[in-house]
């Protein structure tokens, strides 16, 4: 079982920060850097290239939607 205390630290600050979500959005993107950190995989990265694309910071929920989609395809295909 993970400590309570990586679910709190596992969205990196910048991400959370950039976009608008809700809660289920959240969990959802818990989950993902949850995957992503145990796999190893880096979501700073992503991060980068999702602000070099215009995708990040997100205007609104819908644009943050399309964002958390990107993200998990990226985390997705990384194998």
């Amino acid at each position: 079982m993970i400590p309570g205390a990586f679910y709190s630290k596992c969205i990196p600050g910048a991400l959370e920060n950039e976009m608008i979500l809700t809660e289920a959005m959240k969990n959802n993107l818990r989950q993902i850097c949850i995957y992503a950190h145990t796999a190893g995989i880096d979501l700073e990265i992503m991060r980068q290239d999702l602000e070099k694309k215009g995708t990040l910071p997100a205007r609104d929920k819908e644009s943050s939607k399309k964002a958390l989609t990107e993200i998990y395809d990226y985390v997705a295909c990384s194998f």
